[in-house]
């Protein structure tokens, strides 16, 4: 068998040193915006490699924050851990390398702003299986300090919030 240059492996460490030629699977996971495959797409430069929808433990909140010029703006922010609450999101694999990894975070990072961080955390697929993936979750463990939050019923529903 021949050798093409290009090897696939499953991990999700960074500290896995690597040729920037590699590729790899990479699983995020979104509970709001970026769970519509077109903005990921616009956000990433990328298309996944694979979707799956299932849940995650925590809270979900919906913050409105009123600005001007642009008026009402409503975001979700989820609270990780309890195993009281759960919340429907879709998990998402990227096949890339290193360097587009890198690319791809800076880029998310931007786009969630500083109220949130990655989180490593467990996804539960609607069939029962179980994997890990970075999540956008709130940074601290507190809700940010806005007037407008309200939290959100555990699995009432598929959140989809527009830019």
């Amino acid at each position: 068998m021949a050798y093409n240059g290009v090897l696939t492996v499953n991990i999700l460490s960074d500290n896995f040193a690597c040729p920037k030629e590699v590729l790899m699977d990479h699983r995020f996971i979104f509970y709001g915006s970026l769970m519509d495959p077109d903005l990921f797409y616009q956000i990433s430069g990328m298309r996944p490699k694979s979707r799956e929808y299932g849940l995650v433990y925590g809270n979900l909140y919906e913050v409105t924050d009123h600005t001007e010029p642009m008026g009402i703006h409503k975001y979700p922010i989820l609270i990780c851990g309890g195993e009281n609450n759960v919340v429907v999101c879709v998990q998402i694999t990227l096949e890339s390398t290193k360097s587009q990894l890198d690319d791809i975070r800076m880029r998310l990072d931007e786009f969630e702003g500083d109220l949130y961080k990655p989180r490593l955390v467990e996804f539960i697929s609607f069939n029962g299986k179980r994997s890990m993936g970075y999540m956008y979750v709130s940074a601290t463990d507190e809700l940010p300090e806005k007037s407008n939050i309200k939290k959100l019923l555990p699995i009432s529903g598929v959140y989809l919030w527009k830019l």
